[in-house]
């Protein structure tokens, strides 16, 4: 895991170098335009000598703009030929104004934003260098900065920020402008707003500058962003285990017209090696789903009604309740009685549905319900479903889940994940996991029940046998259901192309039974 930071502690890292390390003024500047301009030559991958790549810089009035502009020395030292450089109109600030001097003296063009020369540039271009704003950005952007950054994206040429797109910042609004970059070079330690889900496909591909900062700086951060592959790797349980040692799932799932939901939450959670899975349903779906071909499709699960469950209790690791639910009455008390019960817990769909903050009466109780219990509980939902718990519109959130997921985190005392094409989790006690999936191929119905169920049954497997859970269990459980669940995804379409959610599980499962996982 990386650590992910916020802006401000960007600009004080900065300060803090600068001052412990007793540098000259512009050295770490100069430390950092090598990286840039290192990381951009091998995305030109030519003769720089002999390119007719037509480079404008753009730059703003603060540290990023002198950053581009000590990038662009570096390219016309490698012999990059048809370079131009765009400063601000008003008076540059010292650093900036000597990097702007140094490219003035070497030859090459220095443009005035807002010029009809500037503009020309920018439509001329065949690769546009954003050294607008960076992490200084406390605010949206305006005035000459706003206008560059619309010609920017309005031309046809590919755009390379320097570690953010300009318009990117923590608390940014979700109709803020910003640049949409093609790649964004970002100074290590990667900044958090980078992957706010409403603006990462702005950022276009990421590429790391790493060793301008000492390598433990940012840390303390409690934020991280995730490598799925660390997540392989885990004890597969003594060879001697058996079924009710590997853990016993219950799957409280399904409704008339939704038995796939239930049935694919099932399967996950024995693709995630629980040894019994018990399904618990409504009356209509129990009589079909024992007999005929369900048997098989269950994969050897008993079939329950859900009035069994009670009775249950005591026979079961986890609960995961939600998949295939529609409302129906004496759902509200069913969760209430789960959450009572002190089970690890997930809730996913309907049953975050039922807990909706919508209906506050009901919500009142149910987190009356838990307060006390030490058993992770887990909450998996899409934007919409975190919405409905929050009261937060979509786009509001998406812009910046973490005020949203704290308040949810801290209410339910539990983990959340916002599931999204870049996915936020958060524990209760502050921590931060970012996973960049941007997997399309998991962009299909019933891919939310195999990451329930994956979740649970990882949790049976974790909580088999035990009483005591440490804070960050249900965020490690989260975690690795989470990039066990992308690898999957990435596994089955390099093998199938699109493919349905049940075509997950066979990967699934040899991802998490492997010898080497």
């Amino acid at each position: 895991m990386k650590a992910l930071i916020r802006c401000d502690e960007a600009r004080a890292l900065d300060a803090s170098i600068a001052s412990s390390w007793a540098l000259p003024e512009g050295a770490l500047m100069e430390s950092a335009a090598l990286g840039l301009w290192l990381a951009l030559a091998k995305i030109l991958g030519t003769d720089l000598a002999r390119t007719e790549e037509r480079i404008v810089v753009v730059a703003g009035s603060g540290n990023n703009g002198g950053d581009a502009l000590a990038l662009a020395r570096h390219a016309a030292f490698a012999g990059c030929r048809q370079l131009t450089a765009i400063v601000p109109s008003a008076e540059l600030r010292a650093l900036v104004a000597c990097q702007a001097a140094s490219l003035a003296a070497g030859g090459i063009p220095l443009l005035r934003a807002g010029s009809p020369e500037a503009q020309q540039a920018i439509a001329q271009a065949t690769l546009i260098v954003d050294g607008i704003a960076g992490t200084g950005l406390t605010g949206s952007l305006r005035g000459e900065a706003r206008e560059l950054v619309s010609a920017i994206n309005a031309a046809r040429a590919p755009v390379l920020s320097i570690d953010l797109p300009s318009g990117f910042r923590d608390a940014a609004g979700p109709d803020d402008p910003v640049i949409e970059a093609d790649w964004t070079l970002s100074i290590v330690p990667t900044k958090k707003c980078l992957y706010l889900p409403a603006f990462r496909p702005r950022s276009g591909s990421i590429i790391e500058i790493e060793d301008v900062f000492p390598a433990e700086a940012g840390n303390t951060s409690l934020a991280r962003l995730l490598d799925p592959s660390e997540y392989l790797h885990s004890s597969s349980g003594s060879v001697d285990s058996h079924k009710g040692q590997r853990g016993r799932v219950g799957v409280l799932a399904g409704s008339p017209g939704m038995a796939g939901a239930a049935l694919l939450a099932v399967r996950a959670a024995q693709a995630a090696g629980a040894g019994l899975v018990t399904l618990y349903t409504c009356p209509e779906l129990f009589a079909s789903l024992g007999a005929g071909q369900a048997g098989e499709a269950l994969g050897g699960a008993i079939v329950k009604l859900e009035s069994s469950l009670r009775d249950d209790r005591s026979r079961l690791d986890s609960v995961l309740a939600g998949p295939g639910w529609v409302p129906a009455e004496g759902q509200a008390a069913l969760l209430s009685w789960l959450l009572e019960s002190g089970l690890p817990l997930v809730l996913d769909a309907g049953a975050l549905a039922a807990a909706s903050l919508a209906a506050a009466g009901e919500a009142a109780s149910l987190l009356r319900a838990r307060q006390g219990k030490h058993a992770p509980l887990i909450l998996t939902p899409h934007p919409g479903e975190l919405s409905a718990l929050s009261g937060i519109a979509i786009p509001e959130l998406l812009a910046d889940p973490e005020p949203t997921l704290r308040a949810a985190c801290e209410r339910f005392d539990a983990t959340i994940i916002l599931k999204s094409s870049t996915s936020w989790m958060r524990s209760p006690a502050g921590e931060i996991r970012v996973l960049d999936g941007r997997e399309p191929g998991l962009g299909v119905a019933g891919s939310g029940d195999v990451l329930s169920g994956l979740t649970a049954g990882l949790l049976a497997r974790d909580a088999a046998g035990r009483t005591q859970f440490l804070q960050s269990t249900g965020l490690d459980i989260m975690t690795r259901a989470a990039c066990l669940h992308l690898l999957a995804g990435r596994q089955a379409r390099a093998e199938l192309g699109w493919f349905d959610a049940f075509s997950l599980i066979p990967a699934l499962s040899r991802l998490s039974g492997s010898p080497q996982a």
